[in-house]
């Protein structure tokens, strides 16, 4: 990949623990509000911030595990990135 100029970031801290991904991918709230919880810790809020930086560089993709963001905590992180900054073109593929 980085032969094609594309660079890999992992940053564990955006990932939904294991014990939570299939009620996640069940539509279950409890599950929901566990991962927005830890959205809320310091720890999530300095990874949010690194994908802040490297957008200035360009554009910059999620990726996870689930192949259908609706039913993924992928849809929670992007949405926080939306929160804190509105202009955030945001889109699914």
């Amino acid at each position: 990949m980085a032969d094609s100029g594309i660079g890999y970031v992992h940053l564990r801290e955006l990932g939904n623990p294991k014990d939570n991904r299939d009620h996640c991918r069940a539509g279950d709230p409890a599950s929901r509000n566990r991962f927005l919880q830890l959205l809320e810790t310091s720890e999530v809020e300095v990874a949010l911030r690194h994908i802040a930086e490297l957008m200035e560089g360009g554009v910059v993709a999620l990726l996870c595990f689930e192949n259908d963001h609706q039913t993924s905590h992928r849809q929670l992180v992007g949405a926080a990135l939306v929160r804190d900054m509105p202009d955030l073109e945001l889109v699914h593929f």
